[in-house]
């Protein structure tokens, strides 16, 4: 069984560590699209050709299914992908769900300004009072610290980002892949309980392939590139053999 992720950059491993705890022999493709990061800076029509393009790719190595594992993409172009191509898709819009028990004016959505306008997203929480703060620069440096590790410019950002909402919600929806591969760091500066997406987003994919009930019975097989041209680089031992800094985000 074939599953094809990708996202603008390494946001997307949030939801590979989560589906990589289920052992179901999968082959796993993760695409990290390093040329067209972040897709928030494109034109609404470039990301739907590019989200398209990165499909057909899928499409031709014959997965099973497709994770749109960017908010962004997800909320402009995961319908123009299910017309196109009669593969399940599964996208990561933020699971509105996860609080459904909540007091909705205690909520707090975090995401991208691109999503943040997404009409799509306004749609879905027109009858909510939840709080939408969008994150200028919080996805890009959580790319950028994945790669050089300076935690210093991480806290940063993430006071210029999320100081003006820090303790004024008792639950903040994490909107982005990214966030939720710094959740811990999240929860203790916001001082609230942060909801990621990954673990529905892993849920619905297992639903569509109809592995909720099969056990666990075998070590999947993770493949890893960042341009479409490039050859798939096989993570051996469930570790990014091109990106040894990634080590300790892959489970």
């Amino acid at each position: 069984m074939k599953i094809a992720l990708f996202d603008s950059g390494l946001g997307g491993l949030s939801v590979l560590n989560e589906l990589n705890k289920y052992s179901y022999g999968f082959e796993i493709f993760y695409f990290a699209d390093k040329e067209f990061h972040p897709y928030g800076q494109l034109k609404e029509s470039q990301l739907i050709e590019r989200t398209n393009n990165i499909a057909h790719h899928f499409y031709k190595i014959k997965a099973d299914l497709i994770v749109v594992a960017c908010n962004t993409a997800t909320v402009n172009c995961i319908s123009s992908l299910r017309v196109n191509y009669k593969i399940p898709f599964v996208g990561v819009e933020p699971y509105l769900n996860i609080v459904k028990h909540k007091k909705t004016n205690s909520v707090c959505l975090l995401a991208t300004k691109r999503t943040c306008e997404s009409p799509t997203l306004i749609n879905k929480i027109k009858d909510t009072d939840i709080f939408i703060h969008p994150c200028l620069n919080l996805a890009s440096a959580i790319e950028k610290f994945l790669i050089d590790q300076n935690y210093a410019d991480l806290q940063a950002i993430i006071r210029e980002d999320l100081s003006t909402v820090k303790g004024h919600f008792s639950d903040y929806i994490l909107g982005c892949t990214h966030y939720g591969l710094i959740k811990d760091e999240l929860e203790n500066f916001l001082g609230g309980i942060c909801h990621s997406t990954e673990i529905p987003v892993v849920k619905q994919i297992l639903k569509i392939l109809n592995f909720n009930s099969v056990q666990s019975y075998k070590e999947n097989t993770i493949f890893f590139k960042e341009v479409l041209s490039d050859k798939w680089t096989t993570l051996r031992n469930n570790q990014f053999v091109a990106r040894a800094a990634l080590k300790s985000f892959v489970n």
